[in-house]
């Protein structure tokens, strides 16, 4: 359970090391099978729904080389972090754990590389996204609105309970090499992660 749930309490920064490494491959090849892009920390997506689907290489050289963006734009934001807070950690040590913490992210883009989930969320993002929702007819939004919308939501819910899993172990990674367990810690980690999410959609590959 701690491996589930507070791998940096338990791992070494080697076992982390090892691991994350480990994830960032196995990430990179399922994103890449599966039409994915990782352009940022947080970011899980379709080409077939983004607007850089047709100057984007879909290889996982270039997965694997955007996911170890992610992990050192997120590392460099929380090593910054640490040094606001006066807790300050070593750089390896959060790349190493950094890396592990998106071991969820193993089954979310599994999930969203099978044809059957990927056909299902692309079709019902594109008809969403047809629908005219400024008619002027409706108060609310009629049942052809709101029914695919629904639906979208709840074939998403597993790769969203991945990325809040996610989150919770860089937290929770960040709490530990710390030692800290105070509002400023979550505030600090808050405004990490949002910078590192805005650094890496920067970085495009």
């Amino acid at each position: 359970m701690n491996v589930l749930l507070h791998p940096a309490r338990v791992l070494s920064r080697t076992q982390a090391l090892i691991g994350g490494g480990l994830v960032l491959v196995i990430v990179a090849a399922l994103a890449s099978v599966g039409g994915l892009i990782t352009d940022g920390v947080l970011n899980l997506d379709y080409h077939a729904l983004n607007s850089l689907s047709e100057t984007t290489e879909n290889s996982g050289l270039k997965h694997l080389a955007q996911g170890l963006a992610n992990v050192v734009w997120m590392a460099l934001a929380l090593l910054v972090a640490s040094h606001v807070i006066k807790a300050p950690v070593a750089w390896l040590d959060w790349l190493a754990h950094v890396s592990f913490a998106r071991w969820p992210l193993v089954g979310v883009s599994a999930y969203l590389a099978l044809p059957g989930v990927s056909e299902t969320i692309i079709e019902l993002s594109t008809r969403l996204s047809a629908l005219d929702v400024n008619d002027g007819n409706h108060v609310m939004a009629p049942a052809t609105h709101l029914l695919p919308a629904m639906e979208l939501m709840l074939w998403s819910l597993p790769s969203l309970l991945g990325l809040a899993w996610m989150i919770w172990l860089l937290f929770d990674a960040y709490r530990h090499l710390t030692q800290t367990r105070s509002i400023q810690t979550t505030v600090s980690f808050g405004v990490a992660l949002v910078v590192a999410q805005g650094l890496s959609q920067l970085t495009i590959f």
